[in-house]
This record gives C-alpha cells, structure tokens and sequence, in this order.
C-alpha cells in the first residue's frame, strides 16, 4: 500500500480523503503514519481533511509531519481551534449546530 501511495497515487484517484487520526491525536506520529502522510502531503491531488487534518494539533494547527494544507476542511459539529490555521473552504456537519 505504502510504494502505492508513493508512485501512483496522483495518476489513479482524483481526490484523497483524510480521516486517519481524530481530533483526539497526541503525540508524535510514528511508523508507518509518517512515510503515508508524507506521501500524502507530497502528491498533487486535493485533499478533504474530516475535522481536524491529520497530524495537526488540535490547538495550535499544523505540526511537522502533519498534511500538508488540505483544499477542504469538514468539521464535524463545530470547527475545532486549529480551524483558524486553515486556508481553504470550510464545512461544518452535523445537526448540532445553531444557526
């Protein structure tokens, strides 16, 4: 999977979904998490991150390492703080939310 996101990824898919960490991620991201959100952050395809990009801290936004900054961001419920950080268009899911 890993030489795969490395030397095709830009060529057979057409976006990339990022929900491979929660809002609740701590710590330093290890192995094999580093070489796929460095694969990740180094093609050309869009990227959707779901809540929180991966590897970014839940606070303070884009750590080293973390996805680079994602096209689109959707928040489940409410934008987390590290939302602040973010660049690009911005949804908001759930039903949870008051007008």
């Amino acid at each position: 999977m890993i030489s795969k996101l490395k030397d095709d990824f830009d060529n057979d898919y057409n976006v990339i979904v990022d929900s491979i960490f929660g809002y609740s991620f701590k710590g330093s991201i290890r192995s094999p998490f580093d070489v796929i959100l460095k694969s990740l952050s180094n093609c050309k395809l869009p990227i959707l991150s779901v809540d929180v990009p991966s590897g970014w801290n839940i606070e303070e936004g884009p750590q080293e390492g973390c996805i680079r900054d994602p096209e689109v961001l959707i928040s489940l419920t409410a934008p987390k703080l590290c939302a602040k950080h973010f660049k690009g268009r911005h949804f908001l899911g759930g039903r949870f939310v008051p007008k």
